[in-house]
């Protein structure tokens, strides 16, 4: 009896709930507007253009980002340790000399470049000079003495070509020199006589610093020419009782600050550029 109710109660439920569940609204996960449709050839198209166009923009950033990469590179080469052996020759003095200057000299130098950043320098050359200055009562005759000077260049475009060079320096210099005074002249100033007399044979030395900035540019092969302004501080000159030097070698004209050279160089390279 009970098993035959049991039965009877699960007829009465499925009979229930069958109707019901066929009664729902079906449920479709794509929406009208989504379903899939056959495009026309004016939207083919359209699609084709914009993945065209994107397609296009990203190539583009790949490549700005590649020429950004490369210019980066290009712009800063990292050089070798020892780059070269430089000899150059000071030609300003004589050339000026050429065109009537009544003192100067001429000098050598030579250098090694670190990493084309650190320049060690040493020069060395001879001055003379036989000059009567405009606003002088004299005439000055400096005999032919050597000079000597060292110290270091640090260039500026350490990360670039290393045929152009754009720098700052420091050298010591000195000398040990001997100079005549002749023709001094001297009036009376009450007479209105004047004689004249010579000093003669006088010693002296010099130490001196140069704080300078340059540039130098490759010409052809292995020949190049540099400019340099030097800024010049004695550190001691020798005063004699009777005169002080008007003209130092390697110096110049005592009282001027201000010098300036002109350089042809001959680099022997240590690695190919």
């Amino acid at each position: 009896m009970k098993r035959a109710f049991a039965i009877a109660a699960l007829v009465v439920a499925l009979a229930t709930l069958v109707p019901q569940a066929f009664a729902q609204r079906r449920i479709n996960p794509v929406e009208p507007e989504q379903e899939l449709r056959i495009l026309s050839k004016e939207e083919v198209k359209q699609v084709k253009d914009r993945a065209k166009a994107e397609q296009h923009y990203a190539d583009s950033l790949a490549k700005d980002s590649i020429k950004n990469d490369t210019t980066k590179l290009a712009g800063k080469i990292k050089h070798p340790k020892l780059m070269n052996v430089a000899v150059g020759l000071n030609i300003w003095d004589p050339l000026m000399r050429a065109f009537g200057k009544n003192y100067g000299g001429g000098s050598v130098w030579g250098a090694v470049n670190f990493y084309n950043k650190y320049i060690p320098v040493a020069e060395l050359g001879i001055g003379t000079a036989n000059d009567t200055p405009e606003d002088g009562n004299y005439t000055y005759k400096g005999k032919t003495a050597v000079f000597a000077k060292a110290g270091m260049n640090y260039n500026f475009m350490a990360d670039k070509d290393s045929r152009y060079q754009l720098y700052a320096g420091l050298r010591f210099g000195w000398s040990v020199f001997r100079y005549d005074i002749t023709d001094i002249t001297v009036g009376d100033g009450y007479w209105a006589d004047e004689h004249s007399f010579d000093i003669l044979d006088q010693k002296s030395h010099a130490f001196w610093g140069e704080f300078l900035v340059g540039l130098q540019v490759n010409i052809v092969k292995n020949f190049s020419i540099g400019w340099a302004l030097r800024y010049q501080v004695p550190f001691s000159i020798k005063d004699n009782i009777n005169s002080r030097p008007w003209y130092i070698p390697g110096y110049g004209i005592r009282d001027n600050k201000l010098n300036v050279n002109l350089s042809l160089i001959y680099e022997f390279p240590l690695h190919t550029r």
